[in-house]
């Protein structure tokens, strides 16, 4: 995995850092093209900013597996939290977590059809009808539950101290337009670049790996706008009891079809 230079002998993932950074708005200002800054006077300041954020919006893009992945994710220093997700074959998945901690999912007829593998053309059908558009409340106790929500909440993506932001070494230079500074450095033919906006405080505005197997990026925008997200209708919600209800009956409906 590509890094920036630190002083120390281990690196520290611009990768990471897109997952890590969270933030609150900082004046921008205009400064000289070319104009270099050190990491240590904006990126630090930069990231210990964000780190403070009651909320932050996120838009990532990246290549993953030859497909293009892109979403938007909004997070609230509570437990509020709302993603949106499309893969590379079209399918969205969406999630989002309310005030009081509980999660749903919600994946549309093409995530599930393009998630088919393997399984039989019927079972695929089946769960077309049974669950495309639908609210699943999330079993808090299910692996994938955890793996899911463990990207809506902040205390998960920011570390405990700041050691790998701080022994970053950089050198940044102003961008053509004036508004920020662009830290770059290239490992093994990828291109990791951090955009901090200018200003008395500086914030990140962009994260982007160039190259690679993995190339992504990541925009930080809207930070401290409230996120509003509420419970779905109860007639558009599946509880995890019922989700393994109908997904029993139409398992035991497919067998009987089969042997008739």
């Amino acid at each position: 995995m590509s890094a920036l230079p630190r002083r120390a002998t281990r690196s520290s993932s611009l990768i990471a850092l897109a997952l890590l950074a969270l933030g609150t708005a900082g004046c921008s200002a205009n400064g000289r093209p070319g104009e270099q800054h050190s990491w240590a006077k904006a990126g630090v300041p930069a990231f210990e900013a964000l780190y403070s954020a009651s909320s932050v919006t996120i838009d990532m893009k990246a290549r993953r597996d030859g497909l293009d992945v892109h979403g938007t994710l909004q997070i609230g220093r509570g437990k509020e939290c709302r993603a949106e997700v499309t893969s590379g074959r079209g399918g969205e998945v969406r999630v989002i977590r309310t005030a009081d901690g509980t999660a749903y999912i919600q994946v549309d007829e093409a995530q599930i059809r393009s998630g088919g593998g393997n399984r039989p053309r019927q079972r695929v059908e089946a769960d077309v009808r049974l669950f495309a558009g639908r609210w699943l409340k999330a079993d808090p106790s299910a692996p994938m539950t955890r793996q899911i929500v463990q990207y809506c909440d902040i205390r998960k993506l920011i570390p405990a101290d700041h050691t790998e932001i701080e022994e970053v070494d950089l050198t940044g230079t102003v961008t053509g337009d004036g508004r920020r500074i662009r830290f770059a450095a290239k490992e093994d033919g990828v291109m990791m670049r951090v955009f901090v906006n200018r200003g008395e405080n500086p914030t990140v505005h962009k994260i982007e790996q160039i190259g690679g197997e993995r190339p992504m990026s990541a925009v930080f925008s809207d930070f401290g706008e409230p996120i509003q997200v509420g419970h779905p209708p109860a007639d558009e919600v599946l509880t995890p009891d019922e989700i393994r209800t109908l997904y029993r009956d139409s398992v035991a409906d497919l067998a009987r079809s089969e042997s008739g």
